[in-house]
């Protein structure tokens, strides 16, 4: 399904959702997006000593609207890209959003995240069981956690 903005996505994935039989969440839009400030250009005139700035308003949040519409039967795998705090946000994510599986890495750290072919996951599943996997190349993990999802 083609979309171009973050409540578009939404909307494709809570309608396909009730047809579903797992869904893996891998990346997520960004959490905010700019309030349109009105149709005319902006002007340097507008910029408060040479800056120029904008308020934002909260994306839907898809994982969670997912995990909140779950049926007994479906599975549902969401990622977490973290700054600090690991393990801990991504329980948390586990547990709030309702995921079966989570699959939780740092970002802005060497060998993982993005801008690279490798990444270091811990992995959170529903029964309780945590896994901390080495750098792999990202092939490796996709295929690991599809491994995993027998488990569930």
């Amino acid at each position: 399904v083609r979309v171009v903005s973050a409540r578009e996505m939404h909307e494709a994935a809570i309608a396909q959702w009730p047809d579903m039989d797992i869904a893996c969440l891998t990346a997520a839009v960004s959490d905010f997006r700019p309030i349109p400030y009105g149709a005319e250009k902006f002007k340097k005139k507008t910029a408060q000593g040479g800056k120029l700035g904008f308020d934002l308003e909260e994306n839907p949040d898809i994982l969670l609207n997912m995990g909140q519409s779950k049926k007994s039967g479906q599975t549902l795998i969401g990622f977490a890209a973290e700054t600090s705090s690991l393990v801990e946000n991504a329980r948390a994510k586990l547990v709030g959003k309702n995921c079966d599986l989570l699959v939780a890495n740092l970002v802005g750290v060497p060998d993982s995240g993005f801008e690279t072919s490798t990444n270091r996951i811990t992995l959170l599943d529903r029964a309780g069981r945590e896994e901390s996997w080495p750098v792999l190349p990202k092939p490796e993990v996709a295929w690991r956690i599809w491994d995993h999802v027998s488990l569930l």
